[in-house]
């Protein structure tokens, strides 16, 4: 075997390798950040509730809000919503209310609403974060909803809610 056969065998051996390194490296990348969706955040929001009664007029709420990382990127947070809805007493203008075949929950009267920037909070993978918001309404609420919006910084047109009943009688 001359010189000149023994390099282009190399040639074609070394070429090979390489086409089967950049498959291998496609199926790696795809298995890792396509299927897995490693490129996008997974948070899961949790409210936890403490009611008190304040006097005989008044009652504070504070919700916490437990925000955890489930994915392996830090997440950015951006703008936070929190209102508090009245479902009891009953409002007047939700009683001979029928929802629509299209709809999944009255509108409930809006109590108070807080939005708030929280863009110097980040939230490391894997790790958990809390949010403290206090609201005093009065004695007469018994039940609210809670709800939640955290605007995804990376994709603003999406973002992540919660919407939590709490009977304030059992708390």
């Amino acid at each position: 075997m001359c010189l000149d056969q023994i390099q282009t065998t190399i040639g074609i051996i070394q070429a090979a390798l390489t086409s089967i390194a950049i498959v291998i490296g496609g199926i790696w990348t795809y298995r890792q950040f396509i299927r897995n969706r490693q490129k996008y955040s997974k948070l899961s929001i949790n409210h936890l509730v403490y009611s008190s009664s304040i006097n005989k007029a008044y009652r504070l709420i504070r919700v916490t809000l437990n925000l955890k990382n489930h994915s392996q990127i830090k997440i950015k947070l951006c703008d936070i919503t929190l209102r508090l809805l009245q479902v009891d007493p009953w409002p007047d203008e939700i009683i001979d209310k029928a929802l629509m075949p299209n709809e999944t929950s009255f509108e409930w009267p809006l109590i108070e609403e807080r939005i708030v920037s929280a863009e110097q909070n980040v939230i490391e993978p894997n790790e958990d974060d809390n949010l403290y918001f206090d609201f005093i309404v009065g004695t007469g609420i018994k039940k609210v909803i809670i709800y939640s919006h955290i605007k995804n910084k990376k994709q603003p047109e999406i973002g992540w809610n919660l919407e939590t009943l709490i009977n304030l009688d059992q708390q």
